[in-house]
């Protein structure tokens, strides 16, 4: 089983600093996918909120029986819901996910981030190609575990 991907946002970048490579790393992935005659990835997307809190375990756990891709944007916005994901990760080392299952956690960092989350993820630092005004928009800019962990 793959290991949760967490990236980590400059505080100071836009909030699609994060979606516009992972969409081109998406883009790719169907591509293989369709010239193997595999089924593309389905990509879920849920926002870290307090409301999502309590449906967060249920969202990890549906996508990891389906083998769809998860991605949590801003978990770190809400302790409560950083709480209700860690609960869910561990639900992963319980019950094994579907082989093509990847959860993808996108968050700004913050001193409150669970430590138990944070050691069962692979952490990859996502820090603008030039400064402010040359943020990472490509894949290219990627760091390479996050493509080589998805």
């Amino acid at each position: 089983a793959h290991a949760p991907v967490l990236v980590l946002s400059p505080p100071d970048e836009p909030d699609d600093l994060f979606t516009g490579p992972l969409e081109e790393l998406l883009a790719r992935r169907r591509s293989d996918a369709d010239a193997a005659g595999a089924p593309a990835p389905r990509v879920q997307y849920i926002q870290g909120a307090d409301e999502q809190g309590a449906f967060v375990g249920a969202f990890v756990a549906e996508a990891a029986k389906a083998g769809d891709w998860l991605v949590v944007q801003h978990c770190e916005r809400d302790v409560a819901f950083l709480s209700a994901l860690s609960a869910a990760v561990d639900m992963l080392q319980a019950t094994p996910p579907h082989a093509d299952f990847r959860l993808l956690l996108d968050a700004r960092p913050v001193a409150y981030f669970p430590r138990a989350l944070l050691h069962k993820c692979v952490r990859v630092s996502l820090t603008p190609g030039g400064g402010p005004a040359a943020p990472c928009t490509t894949l290219e800019c990627l760091p390479w575990e996050l493509a080589a962990a998805v």
